[in-house]
């Protein structure tokens, strides 16, 4: 979705004034690597924040054990990605299919979301009667998606 539109759902529908608005586009059109998340740990407004820090030093080690795995490459830090669900505890993800156009052009073109996810440490104790926080992450695959994708 244009983040105009985003913009004017974020404003129009959920009551965000302009100015909170605007300040959030600032950081979900941003997506990249370890530099971003270096840079993002320098800014003053995120550096104020105790979550936002923590959050991105857990993307930062996570850049750190990628890089060691040599594929920082296949990876982007996307801060437009969201899910919906409350129950999300830490760091979320979205598998996109990738495919190159020809044998010519070295740029892939995205074929679309397969599988997406994240941590979500809270879930399990919400059924547990003693509410004990279970360390959990979770995936979900579209094998429709994947089958429709492998019959082109």
């Amino acid at each position: 979705m244009p983040w105009e539109e985003v913009r004017s759902e974020m404003v129009g529908e959920k009551g965000l004034s302009p100015e909170a608005a605007d300040r959030i586009g600032e950081y979900v059109q941003l997506h990249g690597g370890l530099d971003l998340i270096e840079r993002l740990l320098q800014d003053p407004k995120l550096s104020q924040n105790k979550l936002a820090r923590e959050g991105l030093g857990d993307m930062k080690l996570l850049f750190e054990y990628l890089t060691l795995f040599g594929i920082t490459g296949k990876i982007s830090f996307d801060l437009s990605l969201a899910r919906g669900l409350d129950y999300y505890t830490g760091v979320i993800f979205e598998a996109v299919l990738l495919q190159q156009e020809n044998d010519h052009v070295e740029e892939a073109v995205s074929v679309g979301s397969v599988a997406g996810g994240g941590r979500y440490d809270g879930l399990v104790g919400m059924f547990d009667p003693k509410g004990r926080k279970v360390p959990c992450v979770g995936v979900s695959i579209g094998i429709e998606r994947i089958f429709s994708i492998l019959e082109q």
